[in-house]
C-alpha cells in the first residue's frame, strides 16, 4: 500500500499529540502515581510532601478530597494508600466518612464529611467538622489541636466536633486523655464529654448523654 508523501506529515502530528500527556506526566518520578484522577485540571502534578508518607488513604472507593500541600490547593480523588504528609492540609468534601491510617502507630482516624484537618509531626489540627480517632499505639505522647484547647492523647479512643462558631466537643469512648484549655490542664476520664464554648469557656466533664457512668465499659477490640 502506498501513502501520499502529504500524509506522513499528520501522521507524525498525531503521534506526538497522543504521547504528549504520557511524557509530561513523566517528566518527574516522584510525581503522583499515573492512577491518580484530579478533578480539576492539575494533571498528576501533586509534588510528593517531605520525609516518609505521615498517613495513607484507608477506603477502597475513591472520594472527593481537597488537598493544600506546598501552598498549592488539589481537588481530586485519591487511590487506597495514596500518602499524606506532615502539615498537610486534608478536606473530606465527599458525602462520605474518609479513613486515614496512621503509618507510624498504626492509628485510624475517620472524617465525616465535611471535616477538614492539618497534620504535624505527632500532632494534628482539627479545623472543622468531626472525626473519630482509634489509637493503638502512642509513642509518647499524640496531640489533637481545636480551638482554644489540646487534647493528649495516649492511646484511646475519641471523636471531637469542631462547630462553624469554633466551639467544640469531644466525646471520650476509651482510655484516659488530658485536655490543656485557658491554662489549665484537667484529666477526660471513658465515658466523659467535654464541652468549649465559643468564647473559649471550658465546662466541667459530663456523662455522655444516655450513659451509665457506674455501667460504662469501653467499647471492645
Amino acid at each position: 500500500m502506498r501513502y501520499s508523501h502529504r500524509v506522513w506529515p499528520w501522521v507524525a502530528v498525531m503521534v506526538a499529540i497522543l504521547a504528549f500527556p504520557f511524557l509530561h506526566g513523566c517528566e518527574d518520578g516522584r510525581r503522583a502515581p499515573a492512577t491518580l484522577k484530579l478533578a480539576k485540571g492539575e494533571g498528576n502534578r501533586i509534588p510528593v510532601g517531605q520525609g516518609e508518607p505521615a498517613f495513607r488513604f484507608g477506603n477502597d472507593l475513591e472520594l472527593p478530597t481537597e488537598l493544600k500541600r506546598d501552598s498549592r490547593a488539589f481537588s481530586f480523588l485519591p487511590d487506597k494508600d495514596f500518602p499524606f504528609f506532615h502539615e498537610d492540609f486534608i478536606q473530606n468534601v465527599s458525602g462520605k466518612e474518609a479513613i486515614l491510617n496512621e503509618v507510624a502507630n498504626q492509628s485510624r482516624f475517620t472524617l465525616k464529611p465535611d471535616t477538614a484537618i492539618q497534620i504535624h509531626p505527632n500532632a494534628l489540627t482539627l479545623i472543622k467538622g468531626s472525626a473519630r480517632f482509634e489509637f493503638k499505639k502512642v509513642n509518647g505522647e499524640y496531640r489533637i489541636k481545636v480551638p482554644f484547647a489540646t487534647l493528649g492523647i495516649r492511646g484511646t479512643t475519641l471523636q471531637v466536633t469542631v462547630n462553624p462558631d469554633q466551639s467544640s466537643r469531644t466525646d471520650l469512648l476509651e482510655g484516659q486523655i488530658s485536655v490543656e484549655a485557658g491554662g489549665t490542664t484537667l484529666p477526660l476520664k471513658a465515658g466523659e464529654r467535654l464541652e468549649i464554648d465559643a468564647k473559649g469557656v471550658v465546662g466541667r466533664p459530663a456523662p455522655l448523654p444516655g450513659l451509665n457512668p457506674d455501667t460504662y465499659h469501653p467499647p471492645a477490640h
